[in-house]
């Protein structure tokens, strides 16, 4: 009866140690760090844009890059390709929420206005070119410019594919979502301006919290 009780409390010590040791392992080892950037490719064959990814897997893009659809094919900066689901779109504020199960750095959304000549950094997608920045300042205050309800103007041109990219302010805060561009038309011709529009965080912020 001895022998069994011993060898009984034997067995459970050696249990207790693996499980201690399991915890100290797993305690001192930190979760991998993602490769991927925070700015992401959203497309199909029909037409492309950009997004980023604020957490959690859910990714701010413009309501005009998704359209109508459901869900969207998500790329990010290391090649890898997830399918993500539109949880919602403000056409009037040209803003979208995604959710993607991406394996990608957060960046912090800053619920606030962009003061006028702050510095910037704009990102996306322009046309064939993926993960590009350009910077620039935020040139006019906060107002309401056909076809989007509240919109601040940027020195920085806006080229059709970095719609729903973020521009970043100079501590990498998400202060506005890429929304448009400004186009001049003289006569029977068009031309791009170097000015764009983007939604001010405030503005997403307060979308983030009527939607969801």
């Amino acid at each position: 009866m001895r022998q069994l009780l011993y060898r009984a409390a034997q067995i459970f010590g050696a249990a207790c140690a693996a499980v201690l040791i399991l915890f100290l392992v797993s305690a001192q080892t930190p979760a991998p760090t993602p490769t991927a950037g925070s700015v992401v490719f959203l497309g199909d064959a029909r037409g492309h844009g950009s997004g980023v990814h604020i957490g959690d897997g859910y990714i701010l893009t413009a309501a005009h890059v998704v359209r109508s659809e459901k869900t969207m094919p998500v790329v990010m900066d290391d090649g890898v390709t997830v399918e993500g689901a539109i949880l919602w779109a403000s056409p009037e504020y040209d803003v979208a929420l995604i959710r993607a199960p991406v394996n990608a750095k957060a960046a912090p959304l800053a619920c606030r206005e962009a003061k006028v000549g702050e510095e910037i950094r704009a990102s996306g997608n322009p046309y064939d070119q993926k993960f590009v920045t350009a910077r620039g300042h935020v040139s006019g205050a906060a107002r309401e410019y056909e076809p989007w309800k509240r919109v601040l103007v940027l020195d920085t041109t806006m080229v059709h594919g970095m719609s729903g990219g973020p521009t970043f302010d100079m501590q990498g805060n998400v202060i506005g979502i890429n929304v448009g561009v400004m186009v001049v038309s003289q006569g029977v011709a068009s031309y791009v301006a170097s000015f764009g529009y983007i939604v001010p965080g405030s503005t997403v912020c307060m979308l983030m919290g009527r939607e969801g």
